[in-house]
């Protein structure tokens, strides 16, 4: 078996170091776009959820503010149609009084409502009837010290 040249074995050495570095540098480069991403569509979310919940707190009764349409376009802009909400009363329940957003009802973990009970909010990926997962946030709506809703707020990770 005839051995490489020098240059042959120099020529494969820096091809492959050349490789290794391009393959961490791209590695590394992904994962600080998506952890970019993710913050992006995690604090659109909890803006929208805290200026519902604001908006909620407001009103008189334990409605849904009536212009809440307006309210979630001004933050997601005119294409509203990957968007998705929904108000459930402490139990977690669909509230037929309440607006909801086209479709099924979303589902909601016992773990996001117990996160909601003691007042926080829970970020939650999940599966629904479509291709792509859709990024939720689940928060507690609270006036004078108790919850009286639990709102919701989601989008298609498209």
């Amino acid at each position: 078996m005839k051995r490489l040249s020098i240059r042959a074995r120099m020529t494969l050495w820096y091809t492959g170091i050349l490789a290794a570095t391009v393959l961490v540098l791209g590695s590394v480069a992904y994962g600080l776009l998506m952890r970019g991403l993710w913050n992006e569509v995690d604090g659109t979310l909890e803006r929208v959820a805290r200026a519902a919940a604001q908006a909620a707190q407001q009103t008189e009764t334990d409605f849904v503010p009536p212009d809440m349409n307006d309210l979630l376009r001004r933050f997601y802009g005119p294409n509203f149609a990957n968007r998705f909400y929904q108000f459930l009363d402490p139990r977690g329940e669909v509230d037929p009084r309440l607006p909801r957003e086209r479709g099924a009802p979303l589902a909601v973990s016992p773990q996001a409502l117990k996160n909601a009970a003691e007042g926080y909010g829970t970020f939650e990926t999940i599966q629904t009837g479509g291709t792509h997962p859709v990024r939720m946030f689940t928060f507690p709506i609270v006036a004078q010290g108790r919850m009286i809703k639990v709102l919701q707020v989601g989008t298609s990770l498209e």
